[in-house]
């Protein structure tokens, strides 16, 4: 039997009503306040801004609001009417992905904070806070981030692309929300989010929030016979074929309004992937599936997002789980945040979704005006602006991630970016390419830490259509460690692999974390900005910056081989510059013979990775020619000498 709509009788976490009073207050009268006690009393060394300033008592005022009738869109007072404008062009930056609680511990007193809280909450395998237990919280945070923000800038990224900070049921990740108006305890508070954000804005670096908008945290369980787990049970359009539910066992839903059964699929758990109805009407493992085809719940999340944007000063929006949610909410919620978002100065806020898929007009279908919700465009811009580029990501890794693979992978690598540009139109440019992301393993497992690969393929990241997406650590060689043994004991008591294949992604900058690379588990600072590969991506973002062609210039495969590994070779030409990225991922060298655009006078190229190589291009029938040698597994990337010296205007 269906359930119709049953209000949660589980009572809420009660916050009161703030008036404006209390939060002005907060962020006007007492900094003034403050500061005429500090010189009329000399107490100016006693009460340090940082230390019982505005911010600490920002943090001790500030209240969440627990209703969207609590709740208001004004910017919060320290903010300003408008908040920090957008880009002009989201094509033109790099971002740098960070999983807050892996990243930095800056303050230690906030560590588990949150298991506290939780109710109903058992505390197991994947609840808990232990740095050995690879699914517990580590305790990077907010705080850490800030420390941090001049090590990321240093490397010349202009966008941080941060994991859900809302507070979380107890896992680490921040997939599990339960209050989406709140920062989770674990991270730090609403204050320490707008310092993060306003410190990268001070640095020029715009933050794009991870939100989770497909499912809740498991606050309530199913009357049947595996109460967190039941198999899909649903039909199209069959309200008796949904589950019946027990009741609420744990915190509730914040906003107050989501604490409504009827707000969720209550199908049970998806079972099959590829089938469209179950995927998008399913429970993801023991999480609740939001019914996103309900324009309400669409509504609640246009005003969820406007909170984020209005009190935290967000710039974009990461997307999580695109395919499992309902196309009618995505149409009415993009829409929504973009014309709040444009009254208070953010005319071009980012949207990226994250749908895995290796068909490239699945994924077009995501975006713009390409958007489609009943299987034809809509031709209004009402889709995300930007997609992770999966297909490119599954061709390219074939080829560079693979040792020995033949070139014909990387011929796919070609057709993939310069079809992509066919079928995506200008949002080639705002997808994200990468070599790894959180949710797969690092680059450098594949090769056990034979950094050399990592040279030869980064710069395909920065130099291909799409904007370069970089996962935390990768800067300091960081891979996954399969096996953890228990200091007590010496056993072996984790096998990453075996429990979850992507959990090596989530290792550790934080100190005393578990998943450091090997080479650096004798204390060493895992954030050295004197270290090679740092510098290395460093020059990558400086060259992706200087040269136009790298950033919104059109592909052009120029040759690839068609057996065994060896030569491959593509052009990125904006007017009358052009840059030329040759890869050799053969483990023998190669001679790279091909051809290039029209000649033009200057025909002397200098590798823009290593300026003392120098080649002189040929001609033929007008046409540029190429011929040099290529060392094992490397990548030039060529730009005529006169424009790589070119003085800045």
């Amino acid at each position: 039997m269906g359930i119709q709509n049953q209000k949660s009788q589980y009572l809420p976490l009660s916050h009161a009503k703030q008036p404006d009073f209390y939060n002005n207050f907060a962020a006007i009268i007492w900094p003034v306040l403050r500061n005429f006690l500090a010189l009329s009393l000399g107490l100016s060394g006693l009460c340090p801004q940082g230390a019982f300033g505005a911010h600490v008592n920002e943090v001790s005022l500030y209240k969440a609001p627990n209703s969207l009738e609590e709740m208001d869109l004004k910017p919060w007072p320290t903010l300003g009417d408008k908040l920090f404008p957008s880009p002009k062009n989201w094509t033109d930056h790099a971002v740098y992905s960070v999983m807050l609680d892996r990243f930095s511990n800056g303050d230690r007193t906030n560590d588990c904070l949150n298991l506290d809280e939780l109710e109903g909450q058992p505390k197991d395998l994947f609840h808990g806070c232990q740095g050995l237990n690879p699914f517990h919280f580590h305790g990077g945070d907010l705080k850490g981030l800030l420390n941090r923000i001049d090590y990321i800038a240093g490397m010349g990224f202009t966008s941080i692309l941060l994991t859900p900070v809302t507070k979380t049921y107890g896992e680490y990740h921040g997939y599990s929300p339960y209050n989406f108006f709140d920062v989770e305890s674990n991270f730090g508070t609403m204050e320490d989010m707008r310092a993060v954000v306003a410190a990268a804005h001070a640095k020029g670096i715009y933050i794009i929030l991870d939100f989770v908008i497909n499912h809740t945290a498991p606050v309530w369980q199913y009357d049947a016979a595996n109460p967190y787990e039941p198999p899909f049970s649903c039909r199209v359009f069959d309200e008796d074929s949904r589950i019946p539910v027990k009741g609420w066992t744990g915190n509730a839903l914040v906003p107050a309004e989501l604490n409504d059964f009827s707000l969720f699929s209550r199908c049970g758990r998806i079972g099959n992937f590829d089938a469209p109805f179950e995927s998008e009407n399913g429970d993801f493992l023991v999480y609740k599936d939001l019914a996103t085809w309900k324009p309400e719940v669409a509504d609640m999340f246009v005003k969820i997002f406007s909170y984020w944007i209005a009190k935290a000063d967000v710039d974009g929006f990461r997307l999580d789980a695109l395919k499992h949610v309902d196309r009618r909410f995505l149409a009415k919620l993009m829409p929504g945040v973009r014309k709040f978002a444009a009254s208070v100065g953010k005319k071009n806020v980012y949207f990226v979704g994250e749908a895995v898929a290796t068909d490239h007009n699945y994924l077009n279908s995501w975006l713009g005006k390409n958007f489609s919700v009943d299987g034809a465009p809509t031709g209004e811009y009402i889709g995300v602006d930007g997609v992770y580029d999966t297909a490119a990501y599954y061709s390219a890794i074939a080829s560079l991630k693979y040792i020995g693979t033949p070139l014909y992978n990387i011929e796919s690598v070609a057709w993939v970016d310069s079809t992509a540009y066919k079928v995506f139109g200008s949002h080639a440019y705002l997808n994200l390419k990468y070599l790894d992301v959180l949710d797969t393993r690092r680059y450098l497992d594949y090769f056990d830490i034979s950094k050399k690969y990592l040279r030869m393929a980064l710069p395909w990241v920065f130099t291909s259509v799409g904007m370069p997406l970089l996962t935390y650590g990768t800067e300091q060689d960081l891979y996954e460690v399969k096996k953890v043994e228990d200091p007590d004991t010496q056993e072996i008591v984790w096998n990453v692999d075996w429990l979850d294949p992507g959990l090596g992604t989530r290792g550790d900058m934080v100190e005393e974390g578990v998943f450091r690379d090997p080479m650096n588990t004798d204390e060493q600072d895992l954030f050295r900005e004197d270290y090679g590969t740092y510098n290395y991506i460093k020059l990558l973002n400086s060259l992706r910056h200087k040269f136009a062609s790298l950033r919104r210039g059109l592909y052009f495969p120029r040759y690839y081989e068609i057996i065994g590994t060896g030569i491959y070779a593509y052009s990125r030409v904006y007017e009358d510059d052009e840059v030329i990225v040759v890869i050799n991922n053969a483990t023998e060298p190669k001679e790279a013979n091909f051809s290039g655009s029209p000649t033009l006078f200057d025909r002397v190229w200098v590798d823009a990775l290593d300026p003392s190589f120098e080649v002189t291009s040929g001609s033929e029938m007008g046409i540029e020619t190429f011929s040099f040698h290529m060392e094992p597994i490397t990548t030039r990337l060529l730009v005529k000498k006169s424009l790589y010296y070119k003085t800045p205007d």
